[in-house]
């Protein structure tokens, strides 16, 4: 992972597309945190249409993603900072530990040591990782892996780029939600469990200040439990 340039910004777009519904927020980078100037939530699927997953194209995000740029307002090409998030099954994270590296190294090693723990083909893999401490008796490195697929981030750019936007930091689900949880909380010793529960998926994510990092995605989600609700009300 290349050191990266700070990004300046003032403004900011944060994204989250789901099969449900796309949820938007524009926000003002100020000295310390941010200000919320607008957000909307807009379904994606026509009410009273019984959804079928497999027969949902993502190319009905795009119009809908139009709509709420124009309803707020942003112009897209005048956006500069964007954040969205991917996930599902093709996207992966996990804690892992391995002996020191420098840097030069530590890439082209992660990519290899990747294979061994997370279920995307090497061919199709893109990987980013965080080193999270070295341990001072042993010198291991505790590191955080994650990776997608071409495929997936392609799909998603596709859909940015359909309603005028210019991909920008395109994080993993799990990763955006623990994030948001560890910026707004005094996060304290101890462990937590964090459920992000979508209409179709939730995010399980376990985490804690000393503790390993864990994330799962669950394919159940509020849409499974209104169906289950109905079932024993009939």
């Amino acid at each position: 992972m290349a050191k990266k340039k700070k990004i300046r910004f003032k403004e900011s777009i944060g994204l989250d597309i789901g099969n449900h519904s796309i949820k938007m927020v524009h926000l003002k980078k100020l000295h310390h945190g941010y200000k919320l100037l607008n957000c909307e939530v807009r379904p994606t699927i026509p009410e009273g249409i019984e959804p079928i997953l497999s027969d949902l194209s993502p190319d009905r995000f795009a119009p809908i993603l139009s709509g709420m740029l124009k309803s707020m307002k942003l112009k897209p090409k005048k956006i500069k900072h964007i954040v969205s998030s991917i996930g599902g099954d093709n996207a992966s994270i996990k804690q892992i530990k391995t002996i020191f590296l420098p840097d030069d190294e530590l890439e082209s090693a992660l990519f290899f040591e990747a294979k061994k723990h997370l279920p995307i083909s090497g061919a199709e893999m893109l990987l980013d990782y965080q080193v999270l401490s070295v341990e001072e008796k042993t010198n291991n490195m505790n590191i955080l892996l994650a990776s997608s697929t071409k495929s997936l981030l392609q799909e998603h750019s596709n859909i940015l780029t359909s309603a005028g936007l210019t991909p920008g930091i395109v994080d993993l689900e799990s990763l955006a939600v623990a994030n948001s949880f560890m910026l707004n909380e005094n996060v304290e010793d101890g462990v937590y469990v964090i459920l992000n529960i979508g209409a179709f998926k939730t995010n399980m994510i376990i985490y804690g200040p000393k503790a390993k990092f864990f994330a799962r995605d669950i394919g159940w989600g509020g849409y499974n439990f209104t169906k289950d609700i109905m079932k024993q009300k009939i």
